[in-house]
């Protein structure tokens, strides 16, 4: 059965994400991280990023690698941090380290391969480590905190380790 019904639409108001934003950080004294996930779920990360900045958020969280690449290259200058989350095998991590763009690193597979290419391109790299904390998602599981510390501590290509999350 094939059924269409071109009746629904969806209105992303930018200006109330400015609103929502300030209203938030006004409200509870705290910094917003914007969070955009699968190119704003259809509705174009680089707007919605813009939103987010002319709220004045200071680091936005880009779910995709090339999203985060994207809204780099539509202009988001280097003052804004933005932190790519979803890391991959195949996730080309060249193109982030040249857009300054935070690696989350979950696995020793992707701490080697940063620790490679930065190495290779003599570039800082800034990565925000993950933790597996019983969510079922990918991150470092409590057993690895030894060697975690361990290669952490010997990584120079490393500007500095952001946070955990």
């Amino acid at each position: 059965m094939n059924c269409q019904n071109n009746n629904y639409r969806v209105i992303v108001d930018l200006n109330a994400i400015v609103h929502n934003v300030k209203n938030i950080e006004k409200s509870y004294n705290v910094k917003v991280m914007g969070a955009i996930k699968a190119n704003a779920y259809g509705h174009g990360s680089v707007p919605v990023a813009r939103a987010f900045i002319k709220a004045g958020v200071s680091y936005l969280g880009i779910a995709k690698p090339s999203d985060a690449v994207a809204i780099r290259r539509a202009g988001v200058n280097k003052s804004v941090g933005i932190l790519s989350w979803l890391i991959s095998p195949n996730t080309n991590l060249k193109d982030l380290i040249d857009n300054d763009i935070d690696i989350s690193v979950g696995s020793f597979f992707t701490l080697d391969r940063i620790v490679s290419i930065a190495n290779g391109c003599d570039k800082s790299v800034r990565i925000q480590v993950k933790l597996e904390v019983q969510s079922g998602r990918d991150g470092f599981c409590l057993g690895d905190e030894g060697e975690l510390k361990s290669r952490l501590r010997s990584v120079r290509a490393m500007k500095n380790v952001r946070s955990l999350f």
